[in-house]
């Protein structure tokens, strides 16, 4: 974060105290957390478009969310697009129902917010889980804002005007505004990546390495909410420290251990506190199999009157295989199996992958175009559910609306090209692409992560406004302005008419 001259050097290089070195990075994140006399404009309007559209989802979900239900009655209940309410779960009845592979720490994140809950619904009576995460929704908002704000304004050096466009520009992109009303993880991903990003700015732009007690710290927070996003946080240190990020210390104490340690606790969270359940049920499924296949074959001894052992057993083995086969025809014929492609190869990390659904249309019609503006047809469907994976629009301004954004961002990249903080920016989309466009992880509903990279977009149109002279200045923004109006208006009332049907 951005600190004071005398914190510029590197802590413990002034001989102060062990104390000192730990509790230092703490006092500089509490100072900014104080909104900016230049910042408020940006931080209040994008406030309003996440208070107004939360205000509509908690009162969709009203008389299901203030009661208290069983585990994995929320995922099932409170539904948007293909988002899972897991965070619901994990406050109202604290457990391990994030994929604890995916959000290794995410549990244990939200355990005191499980506690705020409990005291909140004892005092009032109700379960207060949609307040407590429309909260901590809220907290996110205004400090991604501010600190997106400060990115494009103090780091990259454009006007007031233009980072507050900029910013509001963020939030009127559609997925954005989901993403800060459900109660998933991708929002906070997105506070973090913004705050991880804005770190790093400020520390090319004074020419500072990221020390390892401010990397470690940040490489828990992210990848505990993501663990994908942890190689973020490599990266970043990768652009920020430059070749003394490949020093043997760093390496091993930075990247390695902390690695190992993640992993290492997401598996044995996993065998410890998730495996024996699942194994329970696989049991339970098994034995439910063998009763059905027990009972057929019951049957056919009563109607077919054979005593004969060996035929029984061979007429049971066809039971088997026929009912079998009823299962997997259920299965293959479901909207889950049709919308997701064969993966890669077998394999238990491999079956997230997609080796089939279009690159092409993804790209087009998702990745620039349900991310950036919602489709009325299929409107926050689940495409595991109840959406096709690709839509199209009906509307032909939506097709040019979404491409004069991706001219922005492509005359940015141009504009900005010897930036190194552009280029880790760019890093970050390149492996968020990769994983999901490549190899196929959640393509058929990449839009729904886009939270991971959509902020992206303003800070390399930032760099075509700093670049721009004369006359072009006032032309640009006089394109940015009508697309943020647009696009709030167009994606704010789908939102609020799904929301409200």
């Amino acid at each position: 974060m951005e600190v004071k001259e005398e914190e510029k050097k590197d802590y413990g290089s002034d001989g102060a105290s062990w104390l000192a070195i730990l509790m230092s990075p703490v006092w500089v994140m509490i100072r900014q957390l104080k909104i900016r006399r230049g910042e408020i404009w940006a931080v209040a309007l994008v406030t309003v478009i996440n208070v107004v559209l939360q205000a509509f989802f908690i009162a969709r979900h009203w008389f299901f969310c203030t009661t208290f239900h069983p585990a994995n009655e929320y995922v099932k209940n409170v539904h948007l697009s293909g988002f899972d309410a897991l965070t619901y779960d994990t406050i109202t009845d604290w457990g391990f129902y994030y994929n604890v592979y995916r959000h290794p720490l995410m549990p244990y994140f939200m355990y005191p917010f499980h506690l705020l809950n409990r005291l909140l619904s004892a005092v009032t009576g109700i379960n207060c889980v949609q307040f407590v995460v429309a909260l901590m929704l809220l907290f996110c908002t205004v400090y991604s804002a501010a600190f997106l704000y400060r990115l494009l304004r103090n780091v990259i050096g454009v006007g007031h005007i233009d980072a507050t466009l900029l910013t509001v520009l963020t939030w009127s992109f559609g997925y954005v505004m989901v993403s800060g009303i459900v109660p998933d993880h991708f929002y906070i991903s997105m506070f973090l990546l913004i705050a991880t990003l804005y770190c790093s700015g400020v520390l090319i732009q004074r020419g500072r390495r990221m020390p390892m007690r401010l990397s470690i710290p940040l490489f828990f927070l992210v990848a505990g909410v993501s663990l994908n996003n942890g190689v973020k946080v490599f990266l970043s240190q990768l652009f920020v420290n430059g070749k003394r990020f490949f020093r043997p210390k760093y390496l091993l104490f930075a990247v390695l251990i902390p690695s190992a340690l993640i992993w290492g606790s997401a598996r044995a969270i996993y065998y410890i506190n998730v495996f024996p359940d699942w194994k329970a049920r696989q049991d339970q499924n098994a034995k439910n199999i063998k009763a059905k296949d027990d009972k057929s074959l019951e049957a056919f001894k009563k109607n077919s009157g054979v005593t004969d052992s060996a035929i029984l057993a061979q007429e049971y083995v066809k039971i088997q295989k026929r009912n079998e086969a009823a299962r997997e025809k259920r299965k293959q014929s479901s909207v889950w199996a049709k919308h997701s492609g064969k993966p890669f190869k077998k394999g238990e990390f491999w079956s997230w992958t997609d080796a089939t659904t279009s690159r092409t249309e993804t790209l087009v019609h998702n990745v620039f175009g349900e991310s950036l503006i919602l489709h009325a047809e299929g409107l926050l469907g689940d495409a595991l559910v109840n959406r096709a994976v690709i839509v199209k629009y009906h509307n032909p301004v939506n097709y040019v609306v979404c491409a004069i954004v991706a001219l922005l961002f492509l005359g940015g990249i141009v504009a900005g090209w010897r930036s190194r903080l552009l280029w880790l920016a760019l890093s970050w989309l390149g492996f968020d692409m990769f994983i999901h466009l490549i190899l196929g992880f959640g393509i058929n509903e990449i839009y729904i992560m886009s939270a991971h990279w959509l902020f992206i977009i303003p800070i390399a149109t930032a760099y075509l406004l700093k670049k721009a002279k004369g006359w072009q200045k006032p032309a640009l923004r006089c394109v940015i302005l009508p697309l943020i109006i647009y696009m709030v208006a167009y994606n704010a009332f789908y939102v609020i008419k799904y929301l409200v049907g």
